[in-house]
């Protein structure tokens, strides 16, 4: 096996290496951090160099709508919906109308042991729940681009649903523009180590002493803005804490764990490959706070004529109002920047695979909270210093 790149950073793990090789000789294979990435089988491969025509290191020519984004703020009106998704719930609805339609349905669902996330087809309405809701780990792709290419032969609409450099892969996969192809992608922090969740679930498992049968990570008991990890067990048991609190919550904001392409990503535009871009839209309560309740609003930016076709689709299910494109991105900088490396992340990274998570996280916090008294106390002397 041999590496399809001989510098793997800015390898995404879009799989659309994976997907098109007609050999199936490359293998997407975790490395110590949980990543996956491309492995060639050279016995297999016959150099026809169709993975590097799909993959966006090689062929770096942008797939992209270039039009300015129209901007809405968007809720389900259904409450239940609302409650149940990780903003307004403009997903379901939109998913709920291409099962409608005998089409088929395609983002990230939780494995049914909850310890890895994977793209995966629903085609009927009771299988909306595997979606709903943001995982905040990256997805395996694995041969879902194929699936899709063979719906839409069929005549089929399909709504595929996943981060930018996914719905990306998808459309290099492709190489066709299919009018039955909808795809909609979302304002993209970074995605997080499998091998970190795992551990992660794991460690919470045996401290409960039972099994997860339900995991939400973004759980609005204690509100919108200050969403909680609730995961559920067997005995009857559950765990439900706050995104400062939580360990993995934690971990994810402040960076600790993020793939590598992440902090240098190629994707962070206004402008996107997608016809619809689904976010949450923090800062909602202060430019426009008619349109906040604390149970989710989410931001909704159309970027094709397809888009907005979709959008009009469930104008009798939601309120859906424009808003101003610059004040709903203000508060929402991973739009169009990426985020910076810690410092700790290669030591963080390096000690995962051997050492306890929980106590990883909370001992890289608490070095940043020193750091940030620190800082705080110099700043204190500096003011002294000058009276």
């Amino acid at each position: 096996m041999v590496a399809l790149f001989h510098d793997k950073s800015a390898c995404n793990g879009c799989h659309s290496c994976y997907n098109i090789c007609p050999q199936k000789a490359i293998n997407m294979v975790a490395d110590e951090e949980g990543f996956l990435y491309p492995q060639i089988d050279s016995k297999k491969c016959v150099d026809c160099n169709l993975c590097r025509s799909v993959c966006s290191i090689y062929e770096k020519k942008d797939i992209l709508n270039k039009n300015r984004p129209e901007a809405y703020a968007a809720v389900a009106l259904d409450n239940t919906i609302q409650q149940k998704s990780s903003s307004g719930g403009i997903f379901s609805l939109i998913a709920g109308y291409i099962l409608r339609q005998n089409g088929v349905v395609i983002g990230a669902r939780l494995a049914d042991d909850f310890q890895s996330v994977f793209h995966y087809a629903v085609e009927k309405p009771e299988d909306m729940e595997l979606l709903r809701g943001s995982k905040y780990v990256q997805s395996e792709i694995g041969g879902i681009y194929r699936q899709v290419e063979q719906y839409l032969k069929q005549g089929r609409p399909v709504y595929f649903s996943g981060t930018p450099c996914q719905v990306d892969g998808l459309y290099r996969y492709l190489r066709t523009d299919y009018p039955e192809l909808y795809t909609q992608d979302l304002i993209c922090h970074g995605v997080p180590s499998p091998l970190a969740w795992r551990k992660y679930i794991q460690e919470k498992q045996k401290l409960y002493g039972a099994t997860v049968t339900s995991a939400f990570f973004r759980s609005k008991r204690n509100g919108w803005n200050d969403y909680a990890m609730l995961l559920q067990f067997d005995n009857g048991q559950e765990y439900c804490d706050t995104l400062r609190k939580d360990a993995f919550l934690s971990g994810f904001l402040s960076n600790n764990f993020l793939r590598p392409s992440c902090y240098n990503c190629r994707f962070k535009q206004v402008e996107r490959a997608a016809d619809i871009t689904l976010a949450d839209f923090w800062g909602v309560q202060k430019f426009y706070p008619e349109l906040s309740d604390d149970c989710g609003t989410s931001l909704v930016l159309i970027h094709s004529e397809k888009g907005q076709a979709l959008l009009n689709t469930i104008q009798s299910e939601a309120k859906i109002d424009p808003v101003d494109l610059d004040l709903a991105l203000s508060h929402n900088s991973s739009a169009f920047r990426s985020v910076k490396a810690p410092a700790v992340r290669q030591k963080f990274m390096k000690q995962l695979p051997n050492k306890n998570f929980h106590k990883l996280v909370k001992k890289v916090k608490s070095r940043s909270i020193y750091k940030r008294a620190g800082r705080m106390v110099k700043r204190i002397l500096r003011k002294l210093s000058r009276k």
